[in-house]
C-alpha cells in the first residue's frame, strides 16, 4: 500500500516537473518527461492520462513534430469527447489543429459519448477496446496566411475554391499582360502623339484595374481563410486505446 502511494505521488510530481518544463520553454526535455510516463503507461487516472497527452501534443506542435500532433490529440478526445483547451494559455493555430481533430472524429466521439451515457451500447469505436472498424487516420494541413496576400488567385487556390481562383488568375493574367503590351507599344510602335496617349491610358488602366483585382482577391481571399484543415488519410485505419499509435501527419506551405 505504502509502495502503491509512493509511486503515485512520483508519477504526479514527474507529470509536474514536465509541465514545468514546458512553461519555461524546455519542450524537449518535457517531450523526454511525458513519454516516459504515457509509453509504457505508468500514470493512474484519466485525467493525468488526459492532461499529458495535451501537453505532449504543444510540445510536438512547438518543436515542430506535426505527424505527432493529431495523434495525441486524438487520444485525448477518445478518452473526453468534450475536452477543451485553454484559449487563455494556448495559442489560437494549435487550438484550431485540435477542434479539427475533433470535427474529423465528430462520428466516433458521438458514439463514445452515447457509450458513456449507455454501457450496454457497443461503438463502433470506444477509448478501451479494440476497434471493428475505425476512421481514418488524420492529415492536419497548416494553410500560409502569407499565401492569401498573393495574386492570381493564390489564396483562393488554397482555400478550395479552384474556379474564382482560375477567373482571378486570368483576369490578372490577362490585364498585367495589357499593361506591358501596352507600354512597348507606346514605346517602340505608336507613330503619333494620339497613339501614344491612348496607349498610355491603357497602360495605367490596366494597372490600375490590376491593382483593384488583387486586392479584391486578397479580401475575398482572408475572408474564407481558415489556418488549419483536417484531412482523413484512407490508406491506414486508427487504433482506439488510449495506449495504441494514432497516425496523422501535419503539413506546411502552400495547400493548392
Amino acid at each position: 500500500m505504502l509502495a502503491q502511494t509512493a509511486n503515485t505521488v512520483d508519477v504526479d510530481a514527474e507529470l509536474r516537473r514536465a509541465g514545468n518544463e514546458y512553461a519555461y520553454g524546455n519542450y524537449e526535455e518535457a517531450i523526454l518527461q511525458l513519454q516516459d510516463l504515457l509509453y509504457p503507461m505508468r500514470l493512474s487516472s484519466e485525467s493525468q492520462v488526459i492532461e499529458a497527452r495535451e501537453l505532449l501534443g504543444l510540445c510536438y506542435y512547438l518543436t515542430d513534430r506535426f505527424e505527432q500532433v493529431a495523434a495525441e490529440f486524438a487520444k485525448v478526445l477518445y478518452l473526453n469527447p468534450d475536452h477543451r483547451l485553454d484559449p487563455f494559455s494556448i495559442p489560437p493555430p494549435v487550438i484550431e489543429a485540435f477542434e479539427n481533430v475533433r470535427r474529423q472524429l465528430e462520428p466516433q466521439l458521438a458514439e463514445i459519448r452515447e457509450q458513456k451515457i449507455n454501457p450496454t451500447v457497443t461503438p463502433t469505436v470506444n477509448p478501451s477496446g479494440d476497434s471493428a472498424a475505425s476512421p481514418a487516420s488524420i492529415q492536419i494541413i497548416e494553410r500560409s496566411d502569407f499565401a492569401t496576400f498573393l495574386p492570381f488567385g493564390v489564396g483562393q487556390f488554397q482555400n478550395g475554391d479552384t474556379g474564382l481562383g482560375t477567373l482571378f488568375a486570368a483576369t490578372e493574367a490577362a490585364l498585367l499582360a495589357l499593361n506591358i503590351a501596352a507600354y512597348f507599344l507606346a514605346r517602340y510602335s505608336a507613330d503619333s502623339p494620339e497613339a501614344i496617349q491612348k496607349l498610355m491610358v491603357l497602360q495605367y488602366a490596366s494597372a490600375t484595374l490590376f491593382g483593384v483585382t488583387w486586392s479584391i482577391g486578397v479580401f475575398q481571399a482572408r475572408l474564407h481563410f481558415q489556418p488549419t484543415i483536417t484531412r482523413p488519410l484512407n490508406s491506414a485505419a486508427m487504433p482506439t486505446s488510449p495506449a495504441a499509435e494514432v497516425s496523422g501527419t501535419f503539413q506546411l506551405g502552400f495547400d493548392f
